[in-house]
């Protein structure tokens, strides 16, 4: 590897990963700087492999992620190609630190941004974190708009109604 402390993060909001953070270690602790810095730290025991975030808590690191099958230039290396494979399965935002060039890159659905500054970073994750949640996939929203649709419609007296309906019969 280069000079750089490389880092592989999947920050999501909607799912807490288990079956990913369960191929890890799990942490379960307050994200911070200082954190992330050490787990990822050559010498960390825990530096391979990617960093689990959801619902702002570090929940396991070491975790094992899918790697992509598309094919990708040839500076990148299995930390990109595994990140894009996660963001390709999970609506989870997925940032790398380029070991050998310090670069940031975000993946988010089988999407790369590369080569973002400290700053840009902060604002995907933000944007990420406090989107709409209109166009988000997967059951999670629809379970999400169910609950939503079923509290402002007023059927559950209808319903047992019926039933009361059937049982006096």
């Amino acid at each position: 590897g280069g000079a750089n402390t490389g880092a592989l993060i999947v920050w999501s909001k909607n799912s807490d990963l288990k079956f990913f953070a369960e191929s890890g270690d799990r942490i379960d602790a307050v994200v911070s700087k200082r954190l992330l810095m050490a787990i990822f730290n050559k010498y960390s025991p825990l530096h391979d492999g990617a960093v689990i975030i959801y619902d702002n808590k570090i929940v396991a690191a070491r975790c094992i992620l899918p790697v992509t099958e598309r094919d990708m230039p040839a500076q990148f290396g299995l930390r990109h190609r595994a990140a894009l494979g996660m963001s390709e399965n999970t609506d989870s935002l997925v940032i790398v630190v380029s070991e050998e060039t310090g670069q940031l890159s975000t993946m988010r659905n089988g999407e790369i941004t590369h080569n973002l500054s400290t700053q840009e970073l902060r604002k995907a994750i933000n944007e990420y974190l406090y989107e709409e949640t209109k166009e988000v996939s997967g059951t999670d929203s629809i379970l999400k708009k169910a609950k939503e649709e079923g509290s402002t419609k007023k059927e559950e007296p209808i319903n047992s109604d019926v039933k009361k309906e059937k049982e006096s019969a």
